[in-house]
């Protein structure tokens, strides 16, 4: 009784504010869950099982996370705060038209030599002056058109071009397919980005690709209508005359309307690759999805969803199928029962069957046999409250009182306090067992005639028991699988 009384003023005495919060982790593989409690920098673990039901004090944050998962290769959603992830278009296949636009493009003629002669020496100069123009115009638009190219080049064949942030970004995934970590996979990637992607990126990575393409097909169309306007001057009015200037400079003004032609093709594909990029580059094995907290009254749920992504590069290193997890925060209350299942053990309740016997020519009482009542199963009800409950912290509890129904041949009600450990409760108090009893009578009492032998069904003294229960199956549970 003493006891009881300390147990119940702890648990009424006011708890010192600590600094508490939560975490449930889902290993990916397995659904199995375990929830860590920090109190105060003091972390507890406990495994929860698969779709958890988490008890923590009101308003105490519990964050959901993900682990043991690659977030190239699955993407997560949750009821509580959806994140759209926008469709990524297959990237296409290394592109053969990028082949390099830099040839060496045959000089154009340095020197021009002069016309005929003219009786008019000041037309003659006019057109000398005409032609020199023209010339010139023809040299910046080759030069512009071959810098063009250059850039051209090099962000499809350079240091971070196209090729190869592809390459990387598919060797990357081609590691992880052998099991290899994401955050290891990717080393060789994260360098090539000009920032850091954070972990679970779904966003395209903004690379200069896209830019230096884009800046360079301006410059072509540019160079191309001058190097045409150029090839129209008088300067080549005489094709014969300059036919292997005019003729290089066809090559270049073929060579800058394939590159307006290709330019589509190399601008798309980088935009792609920004999107691929951005995704495995920012892949990592554990992912915070969210933060919880239950309140007064109500009980907070969250489904996180894991789908494996469908980008053909992606999909074929996604081997998990699409899985649904819940987990569910509830608030502690007051006073938190619960009801179990389970077996009772009373060492001493044996009680002695009565009847009649012949002794001599008298008719005595006696002991006709014995009724074994030490073990029945039973129903258990315990209530925890304050202090006592500390499920959420270690997965321990203490009821006070706990009450047992037997539910054996021989009814049985008692009273006594309990300890549990996730799923398992075990408790011992007193236990009053129903028994057939002498009225009036003794073990010898003679009888006069058997009729007269007068018994009753009564709970007699208690006697001591031990009960071991299960009340919690979502543990236990996650121990079969």
């Amino acid at each position: 009784m003493k006891l009881a009384l300390m147990l119940l003023a702890a648990a009424a005495l006011p708890l010192a504010a600590q600094e508490r919060h939560g975490r449930v982790e889902i290993d990916h593989k397995s659904g199995i869950a375990r929830f860590i409690y920090t109190v105060n920098g003091r972390s507890d673990t406990s495994v929860v099982g698969r779709n958890p039901t988490i008890r923590v004090p009101r308003g105490v944050p519990v964050e959901i996370r993900v682990v043991g998962s690659n977030t190239a290769l699955y993407r997560f959603e949750s009821s509580q705060a959806a994140v759209p992830l926008p469709e990524v278009e297959t990237v296409t296949s290394l592109i053969l038209r990028s082949a390099p636009y830099m040839p060496e493009l045959q000089k154009v003629a340095a020197a021009l030599g002069g016309r005929g002669g003219d009786s008019d020496a000041a037309a003659a100069e006019a057109m000398a002056a005409m032609a020199e123009s023209d010339r010139r115009d023809l040299s910046e638009a080759a030069s512009a058109i071959r810098l063009a190219a250059a850039r051209v080049d090099v962000a499809v064949q350079g240091r971070a071009g196209i090729q190869q942030l592809q390459t990387t970004t598919l060797y990357a995934l081609e590691r992880m397919r052998f099991g290899v970590a994401p955050e290891e996979a990717t080393v060789e990637l994260q360098e090539l980005l000009p920032v850091p992607v954070s972990c679970g990126n779904d966003a395209p990575v903004r690379l200069p690709t896209a830019r230096n393409l884009l800046a360079s097909v301006f410059e072509t169309a540019r160079a191309q209508a001058a190097l045409g306007e150029a090839l129209a001057g008088p300067a080549f009015s005489d094709v014969k005359s300059w036919q292997a200037t005019y003729d290089s400079a066809l090559v270049e003004k073929s060579r800058a309307a394939r590159m307006l032609d290709d330019y589509e093709s190399l601008v798309t594909s980088a935009y792609q690759l920004e999107q691929l990029v951005g995704i495995v580059g920012g892949a990592c094995s554990a992912l915070a999805l969210d933060t919880v907290a239950a309140r007064a009254g109500s009980a907070r749920r969250m489904t996180i969803t894991a789908l494996p992504r469908s980008e053909r590069e992606l999909a074929r290193v996604a081997t998990l199928p699409k899985v649904e997890w819940t987990v569910t925060v509830q608030p502690r209350v007051l006073i938190s029962p619960a009801l179990s299942i389970g077996g009772l053990a009373a060492p001493t309740a044996r009680f002695p069957r009565w009847g009649t016997a012949t002794s001599g020519t008298s008719t005595v009482v006696a002991r006709t046999g014995t009724s074994d009542a030490r073990f029945s199963a039973a129903g258990v009800l315990g209530f925890t409250y304050g202090v006592l409950d500390q499920r959420h912290i270690n997965g321990t509890a203490f009821w006070l009182p706990e009450i047992v129904v037997g539910a054996g041949s021989t009814p049985t009600f008692g009273v006594g306090i309990a300890a549990s450990r996730t799923f398992l409760r075990i408790g011992v108090g007193a236990a009053w067992m129903r028994s057939r009893q002498l009225v009036g009578l003794s073990e010898g009492s003679v009888l006069a005639d058997p009729s007269e032998l007068s018994t009753t069904d009564t709970y007699g003294k208690p006697r001591m028991y031990v009960s071991l229960s299960i009340f919690d199956w979502s543990p236990l549970a996650a121990r079969l699988q």
